[in-house]
Order: C-alpha cells, then structure tokens, then sequence
C-alpha cells in the first residue's frame, strides 16, 4: 500500500429554524473536533508528502506519513473523534476541477 486518506466525522453543524443553544454534549464535541482540527493543520504542514483534501480530510503517502497517521488516530482517540481509513495501493487518480 502506499497512501491513506482518512476522513473525520465532523460534529453536525446543522441549521436550525429557530437559534438555539447547543447541548452540553454537542458543545463538547464541537470543541473537541475544533482542537484536533487545528493540531492536525499545523502538523500536516510539517508532515512531508501530506495533502489536506478538506478540513476534515487527509492523503497520507505510507513512505513518509506513518507518523502523521498515527497522530491523527491517536489525536482521534484522545478527542473521541470518529474516523475512517481508506489505504489505496497505488496513488489515488482525482479527476475535477
């Protein structure tokens, strides 16, 4: 294999008809996702190879990325941020504008 794209599950920033405050809950999470999301920047910056797709979205090359990938699990796992991993063997093909 020789890259990742892992993809956050963002907290939902939905909209409402009426304002209201969050939840306690969706307060936290919102928090936590923002923390990790900054950490995680300022990494992939650093991190050599690393391509941040979305605010939530990252392509890893496997050859130089390990350590990226697993601060973005550990990261995940500290925030309790869900996550998924895709691991592709070859380079991605990206086909748009």
């Amino acid at each position: 294999m020789q890259n990742a794209l892992i993809v956050f599950v963002m907290p939902f920033y939905g909209q409402k008809e009426i304002p209201m405050a969050d939840s306690p809950e969706e307060s936290t999470a919102k928090r936590e996702w923002q923390s990790l999301s900054k950490r995680l920047r300022e990494k992939a910056k650093a991190a050599a190879g690393v391509q941040t797709l979305a605010e939530n979205v990252y392509q890893i090359p496997l050859d130089s990325g390990l350590s990226f990938l697993a601060e973005c699990i550990q990261g995940a796992a500290e925030k309790r941020v869900n996550y998924r991993v895709r691991f592709f063997e070859d380079d991605p093909q990206w086909f748009g504008t």
